[in-house]
């Protein structure tokens, strides 16, 4: 039955949702099909509608989420066209589906149980000879029928609907918005947004994704905006979120993923205590290095000098300091440590924009220097390090300066790094902050550069955890990535990964040990170690990441006679990774490269173009056909024909193969120990993704 906003309030109510630790909650975007029109008894070809916009906002409270999502498409076409709008609803119901607006009317819409909903989409996967929409099966669906769309018009549509919801006691949500609409569609999409709204009586602790680049920005405890923000995306990957809850002490999360009999992976996220405004951290003594050399460009100087003055502007009056800049030589601001007093911040601040660019980069005695000049173990020590990192006077190679640092860093000084410019020694950089007990960060886009750098900055004068220690107590591990556990600087997680033995089965004790404030704090908790396949598919990827990292930094700083070649070629090939060369000619390319194997969580950023994820399946694309790239053998090959009866039974007895035919019209993949290949007789040469042959 078809109804109206104004005639009928869709509903449906089931019991409210108890949150489960594997519990996947999906939110999807529409998908606008047009029907192309008869002219002299033939049908017209139609491209299909540009998304202009796609938003998508989630609200989560402790009693329901809220989803708002707002599209708007365009008919690029030189005639008028009938359309149809689909509209998947989350797939773990119950819904109130609040509001269906077009144009910011009430429209006339039908809710589809799942089985209504694939008829539907197999009749426009017939017509466009595109499996895009399968992606979508076992979803119900809100329908909007009778669209017309004018020459160049735009439409947009807003559908809200809320699902009952209850946080349990394993405090973990995993969200997904699939982007089968926005990929459909074709066309960069003008502005892709996804806002995550917390409303919560308890803590909102650690939230990862590990599809995009996030933003996020703490009202409260209970409160945290999650944003990602695009503009001209093309076939974007469907948004996930997984975020913690919990109380405001010390925890440790342990996420689980293994499909098979063979070993599975981890991912410990170790999340620190909650700081309270009216906690202090220690006075401390800080030295502030400020690189001028000619290697830093005039932009990228005048971002260094900022990112200095925020944290000269966040000292307190008895913390101590000293600013040095410097190239070919350094030139002290007061030539030894003094009170951050009003009137010695404002010297210093004056010193650094007065600072001018000239010469080479003699890191190797400024940070000796620096070294020396916090001498004292009666407070804490802090050096921060503004820099590209490319040594040119002195002693220049990494080994020495990793060396150095190891030897006469007799304070136990912590080094914190911002790296500047296009391609900085993000791998040296890296290793100096890191067994200093310190973190780098990578200088963020300008629009963004003073948010994030001010915030990191707040983080590390914070108080943190430190000398971490993790055990798997029940499980046999291969060890920890990286190892040791990094300390925990201010109110960001940690997240450490692994591999644990196919023995490992039931509910096992985890332990945790850190120092916070120098006194130890244990943690023991057990948790569930799963025996089937679980939802954390993204974890096997993300090990596989910081391995290569690792891989990658000992060859970068060990120089020649590298040994690892072999091992970084096999893990590229098994994951789709692109590596880049340590050569001089590909500075850039494999700095970037490295830094993001470090720390991001979006495997993507470092896959393959030619190489796609589905769930834990990864496919290669060659000659027009996407083929899983799996472990497993088999000598039971079926082919199936692209649109058969055969084909569409398939993903109606099975849901999930939806995401995995959406790829194309030809793809092979292993299920229930037989392989399936898609044969479509009748195509012509596809062409290949963009960037394909990267």
């Amino acid at each position: 039955m078809l109804c109206s906003r104004g005639t009928c309030l869709a509903m449906v109510f089931l019991a409210p949702i108890i949150l489960g630790l594997f519990h996947n909650y999906c939110f999807a975007g529409g998908m606008l099909q047009v029907f192309p029109p008869e002219l002299d008894g033939k049908l017209c070809p139609v491209a299909r509608p540009t998304c202009l916009v796609s938003k998508t906002v989630l609200t989560v409270s402790d009693s329901f989420i809220e989803v708002k999502t707002e599209q708007v498409f365009r008919n690029d076409n030189d005639y008028s066209l009938d359309a149809l709008f689909v509209f998947p609803l989350a797939f773990q119901g119950p819904y109130n589906v609040v509001e269906v607006l077009i144009n910011g009317e009430n429209g006339t819409f039908d809710i589809l149980k799942p089985d209504e909903v694939f008829p539907l989409l197999k009749k426009i996967t017939c017509q466009t000879e595109d499996p895009a929409p399968l992606a979508i099966c076992g979803s119900h669906a809100v329908v909007c029928p009778g669209i017309k769309l004018g020459i160049r018009e735009s439409k947009s549509f807003r559908i809200t609907y809320r699902l009952p919801f209850v946080v349990s006691k394993d405090e973990i949500l995993d969200m997904t918005v699939p982007m089968v609409g926005e990929r459909y569609a074709r066309n960069p999409i003008g502005e892709y947004d996804v806002l995550v709204r917390f409303k919560m009586s308890r803590s909102v602790r650690t939230s990862i994704s590990p599809s995009n680049y996030i933003r996020i920005d703490n009202e409260s405890v209970g409160r945290r905006i999650v944003a990602c923000k695009e503009r001209g995306l093309r076939a974007p990957d469907d948004f996930r979120l997984i975020t913690t809850f919990g109380g405001p002490d010390l925890n440790l999360r342990t996420l689980f993923y293994r499909a098979d009999e063979s070993k599975g992976y981890f991912m410990a996220i170790v999340e620190p205590p909650v700081i309270k405004k009216s906690d202090e951290s220690p006075l401390a003594d800080l030295v502030m290095l400020l690189d001028c050399s000619s290697s830093i460009d005039p932009r990228d100087l005048k971002l260094a000098k900022k990112a200095v003055t925020l944290l000269i502007e966040k000292l307190r009056p008895k913390d101590r300091f000293e600013v040095i800049s410097f190239a070919s030589r350094q030139k002290k601001m007061f030539g030894s440590l003094v009170d951050a007093q009003p009137q010695n911040v404002s010297s210093a601040v004056k010193f650094v924009e007065a600072s001018g660019s000239s010469g080479g980069t003699d890191l190797y005695n400024t940070i000796l220097d620096a070294c020396d000049t916090l001498g004292s173990r009666k407070r804490s020590t802090m050096i921060l390090l503004v820099t590209d990192g490319k040594a040119t006077i002195g002693k220049t190679t990494p080994e020495a300066l990793i060396d150095m640092v190891k030897r006469y860093n007799k304070g136990k000084t912590r080094i914190f790094i911002i790296a500047m410019g296009p391609s900085p020694d993000v791998a040296t950089l890296d290793q100096i902050a890191r067994i200093t007990g310190g973190a780098m960060l990578q200088a963020p886009d300008t629009k963004d550069f003073d948010i994030s750098v001010s915030r990191w900055l707040s983080n590390i004068i914070s108080p943190q955890v430190t000398d971490l220690a993790i055990n798997l107590k029940g499980v046999t591990t291969e060890g920890f990535i990286p190892e040791p556990a990094p300390d925990i600087i201010g109110q960001e997680s940690i997240a450490v990964f692994g591999r644990y033995g196919k023995e490992a089965t039931g509910r096992e004790p985890v332990g945790l040990k850190g120092k916070i404030g120098g006194k130890v704090r244990e943690l023991v908790k057990k948790v569930d170690v799963p025996t089937q396949e679980t939802s954390f598919d993204f974890i096997p990827a993300l090990w596989a990441m910081r391995k290569m990292a690792g891989m990658l930094d000992l060859e970068r700083t060990k120089g020649e006679g590298r040994t690892r070649e072999a091992q970084i070629k096999r893990l590229s090939s098994k994951f789709g990774f692109t590596v880049y060369d340590i050569s001089p000619k590909f500075a850039e390319l494999f700095a970037g490269s490295l830094w993001k194997y470090k720390t991001t969580f979006v495997a993507s950023d470092v896959t393959q173009s030619r190489f796609k994820r589905v769930g834990s399946m990864l496919f290669r694309y060659d000659d027009g056909r996407w083929a899983q790239l799996s472990s497993k053998t088999s000598t039971s090959i079926k082919e199936i024909k692209f649109m058969s009866e055969q084909y569409f039974d398939m993903v109606f007895n099975n849901n999930k193969i939806g995401n995995v035919l959406a790829l194309g019209p030809e793809v092979s993949f292993m299920s229930d120990g037989v392989y399936l290949k898609v044969v479509n007789p009748s195509a012509e040469e596809i062409p290949e993704p963009t960037g394909a042959k990267d």
